[in-house]
């Protein structure tokens, strides 16, 4: 059955509760149902939109536009608009997700970017969209214990000891990623990184000059460090801190480990393998 439409006359309380007894009494929650009555409020008076197709959005983009510039130019246009903003995703249907500081907390959006004549971006039709990793129920076998969490602080050198990836085990979204794939985005990390190419960064939303990669390495074997295992095949890192203010978040659990930013491709990975 179709989810009811506000009428003309109804008011947002009558419209609401209607809307969450017709759709419990169809088997939803009752949590479920509020959250799609009152996005169905909220949306009541947008018009349909016909959305363009990836291939149809593809062709719009500047022929000489790489993804960093695409990915530059949102960055631009949300913290014009917004101020405290940051690109989470870009889809090359046309949307992106965008982070935004609000009411002391990060809240994420989803809008529509496009480019206007002068090739800069214009960001359209915000929705608030939930993380998909804030509600992935995984099997706890298979979740990485140790993850990318800081496993020693030397606080007399203002030494990080962390993994930065580690093979074959889940990850907050979901994914695996295998030693040899570790291997390549390790040692291209620190190639770019010799080259300035790659740097660190501060919660992925800004560079962080007083970091320092000082030693970066694929563990060779399983080992145990400083009370916790650290699987074969683990990027694991140790950054040299030299800002006092992210020192003091490291000391205080503000910053608990280390976080890769990056792109690549996914492969769909069968329940057997």
């Amino acid at each position: 059955m179709p989810i009811p439409k506000p009428k003309k006359s109804e008011k947002q309380d009558e419209y609401i509760s209607r809307a969450i007894e017709f759709l419990v009494g169809e088997g939803m929650e009752q949590e479920q149902a509020a959250a799609i009555a009152y996005q169905q409020w909220r949306d009541r008076n947008k018009k349909k939109k016909v959305k363009k197709t990836q291939f149809e959005f593809i062709k719009s983009i500047p022929m000489d536009m790489s993804f960093n510039e695409i990915r530059d130019k949102i960055n631009a246009a949300a913290n014009s608009s917004f101020g405290n903003a940051y690109v989470n995703d870009i889809y090359l249907d046309g949307t992106c997700i965008i982070e935004r500081f609000e009411e002391d907390k990060y809240k994420y959006y989803r809008y529509d970017y496009t480019f206007n004549s002068d090739d800069d971006v214009v960001l359209t039709n915000p929705v608030e969209v939930v993380r998909d990793w804030e509600e992935v129920e995984k099997d706890k076998s298979k979740v990485s214990k140790l993850g990318s969490a800081i496993f020693k602080k030397d606080e007399e050198h203002r030494l990080v000891y962390g993994i930065a990836l580690e093979p074959e085990i889940f990850d907050a979204q979901e994914h695996i990623i295998s030693e040899e794939e570790i291997m390549k985005a390790a040692h291209g990390f620190m190639i770019g990184y010799r080259d300035q190419l790659t740097t660190t960064g501060e919660m992925h939303k800004k560079e962080a000059p007083g970091v320092k990669i000082v030693e970066s390495y694929l563990s060779p074997v399983d080992f145990e460090f400083n009370g916790q295992e650290v699987k074969k095949g683990s990027w694991v890192v140790v950054s040299k801190i030299k800002d006092d203010k992210i020192w003091k978040k490291i000391k205080d659990g503000e910053y608990k480990g280390y976080s890769i930013g990056g792109k690549g491709k996914t492969t769909p990975v069968k329940e057997d393998e």
